[in-house]
């Protein structure tokens, strides 16, 4: 589980531990929170936050989106994202279609400088 700061808790024993449909909605949006070129075994994972969240970059930010969102192991289909924000922040709002079921909402907020 995460907490509203995104960080995992733990000590709780199982139940600290997601599974199916919320296992695979926190592994997107960590995979969507995550910066490109930050993970030292998969460089090419994450979104480009820092070069993406600038004027006239949405549709790159949205092509961005969806790739990582599509590379997401059982996620089957998007079916709508929606971004709105500003060089500062943005807000993603996403139905995807997975393994656990159909149109599944999410919403992410990414925030550089500040929590997400």
């Amino acid at each position: 589980m995460v907490d509203d700061n995104n960080d995992w808790v733990f000590g709780g024993g199982l139940q600290s531990y997601a599974k199916d449909l919320q296992a695979l909605m926190l592994n997107l949006k960590s995979r969507l929170l995550s910066w490109a070129g930050d993970c030292f075994f998969d460089m090419d994972a994450g979104v480009d936050w820092k070069n993406l969240l600038d004027y006239n970059t949405r549709n790159t930010l949205l092509s961005a989106i969806k790739a990582v969102t599509f590379r997401t192991p059982g996620v089957l289909k998007i079916n709508s994202i929606d971004i709105t924000g500003d060089t500062r922040s943005v807000d993603i709002n996403l139905s995807v279609d997975t393994i656990y079921g159909s149109n599944v909402q999410n919403a992410i907020k990414v925030a550089l400088g500040g929590t997400a």
